[in-house]
């Protein structure tokens, strides 16, 4: 059986890009670069159905930049028995209409997977278009529901799924998460255009990015993957595996970089994080990076890491306000974090933070307080977004309840309990300029320009150019 998995091409106003399959905040931009977010959940299902004796082949249109038209062709030449989409609930519509052009031309079976039609299976399925929907961590549903279809068994006793039954749509019983993660195989990277995978927080280039876990205990209310995916649990490879990947992605694709994309890095603890950095120093002998949560981060683990090559962490930090870090369920205490940030600064460690301004419980006063805490930590670089309200997360139904979404284009875009959204925007301007001020120096213009001709070429470096003049003519 021929099956075709497929990132599916993002287009708004003749631009081509998006952060969709991969991403944890599914949104439009990055067109201007030459990188998207590597699609681990594709990836290893298709590396799990080859093992199955599946015909596997992949089409990343939004890493690739294919505009609908030529996704289409290069589809339809495959000629798949079924169809696989990681969908979005920004895309949702738009996927649904190349499904349906896919299903008339090739007779395909059709099956949508991802955050989307976990949060909406029912509604999803309503859809005539669509047969099968695999639910969550998809990979072993998605395995057994095309088994049961190669088979020509019914798959109303797979867990994780969502099915037509007659007139009737059947959502089966939840489906336990993975327990041993080492029991996956690599994803399959042969199937992707891996050129386009570079993660721009990266101090390398070209870099490859990896999994070492899956999950994350917190409960931050605006994430999607840790309450809809992985029920805010965690599990994490084995050390001789993450070593294993890492020598199999260097051998076969040479990356000055390994970024590890895990949501906590750090939360498999400090002895089995100073085992794993043995392990790595041991074997591996180019840089790494990663993201995390300062809470579960400790000197003794920073002093390991970078002793076996780690050179960058991307720390989701959120907020400068304890009141938000606090209601958001965040699990972070703003003192700890300081230290942990010198820690890095003392280690030579380049500090990335994330922030999210606009939760519910914003105020004129908690973004000062942001704002103040930016100014005053020692950071290399600073991650401002606004607060979307992703279906089925807390803050959704925080919102949702009091009236707080303002609907986007495809976005659910919210106020605050005190401030508008344009507020919200504003104070947004506001932070960023504040920071980016911080960086002018010739080192920093460098890095700046530099970076986006990494990225995107003469045209990622003439965009950047652009910006930087258009931000310097509004803000010095």
């Amino acid at each position: 059986m021929k099956v075709l998995i497929a990132n599916t091409p993002w287009v708004k106003e003749k631009k081509i890009g998006g952060f969709k399959a991969g991403s944890r905040w599914p949104a439009f931009g990055g067109y201007e670069f030459n990188t998207s977010p590597f699609p681990f959940w594709l990836a290893y299902s298709a590396a799990v159905l080859r093992e199955n004796g599946f015909d596997v082949s992949a089409i990343d249109a939004v890493a690739s930049r294919y505009d609908r038209k030529e996704f289409m062709k290069k589809a339809k030449d495959e000629d798949p028995d079924v169809f696989v989409v990681e969908t979005t609930t920004p895309t949702f519509q738009d996927d649904l209409k190349i499904a349906d052009s896919m299903k008339k031309a090739t007779g395909c079976k059709t099956v949508f997977v991802g955050p989307h039609v976990t949060a909406f299976p029912r509604q999803s399925l309503i859809n005539k278009t669509l047969d099968f929907i695999a639910l969550g961590e998809y990979e072993y549903a998605l395995r057994d529901l095309l088994n049961s279809i190669r088979n020509k068994t019914k798959p109303s006793r797979i867990g994780g799924i969502g099915l037509k039954n007659k007139k009737n749509i059947l959502i089966t019983k939840k489906r336990r998460l993975i327990e041993n993660l080492d029991e996956l195989p690599y994803p399959a990277r042969d199937l992707f255009p891996m050129n386009r995978y570079d993660e721009i927080f990266s101090r390398y280039y070209p870099n490859l990015q990896m999994l070492a876990s899956r999950g994350c205990t917190f409960g931050c209310i605006f994430c999607v993957w840790t309450h809809l995916v992985y029920e805010r649990k965690y599990r994490f490879h084995s050390a001789n595996r993450v070593v294993s990947e890492m020598q199999d992605c260097i051998e076969h694709y040479n990356p000055r970089e390994i970024y590890f994309d895990d949501d906590t890095f750090t939360l498999r603890g400090e002895n089995e994080m100073l085992r794993l950095c043995s392990k790595i120093k041991e074997n591996i002998n180019i840089p790494w990076s990663c993201m995390t949560h300062p809470q579960v981060t400790t000197k003794k683990m920073l002093t390991a890491m970078q002793a076996s090559g780690c050179r960058a962490i991307k720390f989701g930090l959120e907020s400068g306000s304890q009141l938000i870090l606090n209601k958001m369920g965040k699990g972070l205490n703003l003192d700890y974090a300081k230290k942990v940030f010198e820690w890095c600064n003392d280690l030579g460690i380049y500090l990335h933070l994330t922030c999210i301004l606009g939760l519910p419980w914003e105020t004129k006063k908690t973004l000062e307080e942001t704002k103040n805490f930016f100014d005053k930590v020692n950071a290399d670089e600073v991650q401002i977004s606004v607060a979307i309200a992703y279906p089925r997360t807390p803050f959704y139904d925080i919102a949702k309840r009091d009236r707080l979404i303002e609907y986007g284009e495809s976005e659910l875009y919210t106020k605050s309990y005190a401030l508008t959204r344009k507020e919200i925007t504003e104070a947004y301007h506001e932070i960023s300029n504040s920071w980016n001020r911080r960086r002018i120096s010739i080192k920093g213009i460098h890095d700046y320009l530099e970076r986006g001709y990494r990225h995107g070429g003469y045209a990622g470096l003439l965009y950047r150019i652009k910006e930087g003049i258009k931000w310097a003519g509004k803000s010095l």
